[in-house]
Order: C-alpha cells, then sequence, then structure tokens
C-alpha cells in the first residue's frame, strides 16, 4: 500500500482541491479509517498509515470513489479498512469493485467497494471468502459442522467428486454428503468421519458393493440371524452369533452361486464350497436359495426342506453369516447362509 497526494494540487492548498472535485460531483462525508496491517488480511501488500481519519470522495466524470485522508493523502495500490469495512485502491487511487487480486489471493468486493466475506453468490456462482480475511477459498474448507470444496477458480462443486483414490458426494447446496444417501435411485454410504464412499462392505447389515450401491435393495441379510435364533428358540437350542468372517464366505458364494451353471455347493472351480470358508471352524454348514424377494420368504422356504432346516437348527454351530445378490436374470436374488463351530466364540 502506497500514500500518495492526488494530482498536483497539494501545492495550490486543499481549498482549491475541494472546489475542484465540487465541480465534479463530490460527495463528502467524515469517516475514522483504520487502515489494515499485514496481519489484518493474512497477506503482505498493506502497511499502516499515519493518518486514520478522512472522507470519501466522488468524482463523477469517472464514477468514481475515492478515499481522502484529513492530511490531503489518499491510498493506492492496497487495501484500508474503513467504517467497520475492507476496501481495495488501485494504483490511481480508485475505489474497486469485483474481483481484485492482491498478494496472490482473490477477494471480492460488492458494489459498495466493501470486500465480502463468508457466503456469496457471484452470477450463478457460489464462493465461500475467509470470514476473517476475506480471501477466496479454494480445495476443501469446513464451514461450521460442514464441508465443502471448491474448485481453483474457487467456485463450489455439487454432486460427484473424486479426490484421490476416494468418492465423496456433494449435494445441490454444496455440503458433503454423509451417511446414507440415496443418488438417481441407487443407495449409497459416505462415511461420516470423512465422506469417503463406502465400498465392498457391510454398514450394520447392508452390504454395499464395489461400486458403492447398496446391493440388495429393500434385503436385509442378517435379519436372517434373527429369524434363526428364533426357530433354534423354539426347540431349545442355543442362538447363534453373527460372524463377520463367515458372511464374507456367504458373500462369495451367493457371488459365485449367481454365475450361470454354477447354483451348487460345488465353487465353480470345482473344488468344494468349504474351500471359501475361513480357517479355524471344526464344523460347517451352508444353505443356498435362488429367488425370493425377503429374508422371511427365504427363511420360510428353507425351514420346510429337511436338509436346510437341520443347517438351521444344528446345535453343533455356534455362528453363521448370510449374504445376498441382486442379479439382473430370472431370479434376481441370490442367498447364502454360512453356518460353523467357532472353539473361540
Amino acid at each position: 500500500m502506497a500514500v500518495k497526494q492526488r494530482g498536483n494540487w497539494a501545492a495550490k492548498g486543499l481549498s482549491a482541491m475541494m472546489a475542484l472535485v465540487l465541480a465534479s460531483g463530490l460527495a463528502v462525508g467524515a469517516v475514522a479509517a483504520q487502515p489494515l496491517v499485514k496481519s489484518d488480511l493474512g497477506e503482505g501488500g498493506s502497511v499502516a498509515y499515519a493518518a486514520t481519519k478522512g472522507s470519501w470522495q466522488y468524482n463523477r466524470a469517472k464514477h468514481a470513489w475515492w478515499y481522502l485522508f484529513d492530511n490531503g493523502t489518499y491510498p493506492t495500490s492496497g487495501s484500508l479498512r474503513i467504517g467497520g469495512s475492507s476496501y481495495f485502491f488501485d494504483r490511481n487511487g480508485w475505489m474497486q469493485t469485483g474481483w481484485i487480486k492482491s498478494g496472490g489471493r482473490w477477494y471480492y468486493c460488492d458494489s459498495s467497494g466493501a470486500m465480502a466475506t463468508g457466503w456469496r453468490k457471484v452470477g450463478k456462482t457460489w464462493y465461500y471468502l475467509h470470514p476473517t480475511y476475506g480471501s477466496m477459498v479454494t480445495g476443501w474448507q469446513r464451514v461450521g459442522d460442514t464441508w465443502y470444496c471448491f474448485d481453483s477458480s474457487g467456485a463450489m462443486k455439487t454432486g460427484w467428486l473424486k479426490s484421490g483414490a476416494q468418492w465423496y458426494y456433494l449435494n445441490p447446496s454444496g455440503a458433503m454428503a454423509i451417511g446414507w444417501k440415496e443418488i438417481s435411485g441407487e443407495w449409497y454410504y459416505f462415511l461420516p468421519e470423512s465422506g469417503v464412499m463406502a465400498t465392498n462392505r457391510y454398514i450394520g447389515s447392508y452390504w454395499v458393493n464395489s461400486d458403492g450401491v447398496w446391493e440388495v435393495t429393500k434385503i436385509d441379510a442378517r435379519e436372517l440371524l434373527d429369524l434363526v435364533n428364533q426357530a433354534r428358540a423354539r426347540i431349545g437350542a442355543a442362538p447363534l452369533q453373527w460372524s463377520d468372517s463367515l458372511t464374507d464366505t456367504a458373500l462369495i458364494r451367493a457371488r459365485e452361486s449367481s454365475t450361470p451353471g454354477n447354483f451348487s455347493h460345488t465353487r465353480p472351480n470345482g473344488s468344494s464350497c468349504f474351500t471359501a470358508y475361513p480357517g479355524g471352524l471344526t464344523e460347517a454348514g451352508e444353505n443356498l436359495a435362488a429367488g425370493p424377494t425377503s429374508a422371511a420368504k427365504v427363511h420360510n422356504g428353507w425351514m420346510r426342506s429337511a436338509g436346510h432346516r437341520k443347517n438351521v437348527l444344528s446345535p453343533e454351530y455356534n455362528v453363521m453369516g448370510a449374504a445376498c445378490v441382486n442379479v439382473d436374470d430370472a431370479y434376481h436374488y441370490y442367498w447364502t447362509e454360512s453356518f460353523g463351530y467357532d472353539p473361540s466364540a
């Protein structure tokens, strides 16, 4: 920031200048000005002024405002805090509006010249300007309790966003999605602690696949644990515990059994289904089904089959997992229950 006297009027005295500017349509108002120092904006280029009082001046011919200090100087090439707002001035001392680049950063000043802070819509695009410094934000920014992302031009992003190897979703408001989110008819889950889209894992009892999509629409495979334990309770058998490792096995087997010609307890490579089971089990069993559209329906079907019912009720098991996959064929839903006895459970 520099301090100058305007033109060559200083030698003629302030009264001559006042007459000249008033003839051009001067608007004068005394305002206390508190100049910005470097630490105020967090950037270089601003200096403190000795003079802290002055008045706004308007030049009708140029349709431009400038600021006159009481000592006859005026600010140029920098910013100045006046009446609680920050203003930028060009090298000739005229007040600037719109986008301004200063110290390597961008700022926005509205039509009054006051530097904007916080959210600002310019045209059809939203920007976020640092609430203290006014500098335009790029990249990830937390506003309150919500994360937003801004591109290199400062424009707020919406929709799908890939950052590194991870996917995120930004709502129409720009807010990063967390938790369950329905997008174009599919359900996705975004980790609450990071916003990253979950893939290839269970969220509670719901499976999301490699594309992040909840794979079994309106079906809860883990509901089978409750149905199995209810059936076991009726005959006095001990309840089974849910096993994440057997659920991984059940998912593998559900996918394998859904492929053409492989609805069998033999795996596509010709080996036994039990080669997909985790180590450490002393007993193991498997139920398969294709077609039922709910956990209750597939459970009832298994309970009407002697071999499947035996697995459900067997006292030789203490853990189980279950999974269902949805594929585009005549059956749509392929179910697997994987049972075992885990001595460590």
